[in-house]
């Protein structure tokens, strides 16, 4: 009953509908719902009713596999991999193994990159309590 007012109070009659599910989620929409998360320091309830996900746990997972696996892991694998039908692309697929060097660079953008992400979530965010 608490959970019902909670959601009532937060959102209207809308919020108390029951949420879709099964639906799929991209990695950068995964990586946006992480970050609020962490920049706003709210509860795993909380980030999930302002994204309208269907619970917390969803949230938790999502984390755990970001920390563990990074960007990748947040990729939906469900369902059947699409198949590219061009010669050309079958010919161009060679198996080598990245360097050392390659590997570091790699890690170093990628880290540049979430860092820049968290970046432009906390501008948007200084942006909308300006704007109010």
């Amino acid at each position: 009953m608490r959970n019902w007012i909670n959601k009532y109070n937060s959102g209207s009659l809308e919020s108390l509908s029951k949420k879709l599910k099964n639906n799929k989620y991209t990695s950068e929409f995964k990586l946006s719902v992480i970050q609020y998360r962490q920049i706003n320091n709210t509860t795993l309830r909380e980030t999930a009713e302002h994204f309208n996900l269907v619970n917390g746990s969803m949230i938790y997972k999502w984390e755990k596999t970001y920390l563990e696996r990074d960007l990748s892991g947040l990729e939906d694998k469900r369902g059947r991999p699409k198949k590219n039908m061009t010669k050309s692309n079958k010919k161009s697929k060679t198996n080598t193994p990245i360097n050392e060097s390659e590997r570091e660079e790699l890690i170093k953008l990628r880290e540049e990159n979430r860092l820049l992400k968290i970046k432009i979530v906390y501008e948007k965010k200084l942006q909308a309590l300006l704007l109010e």
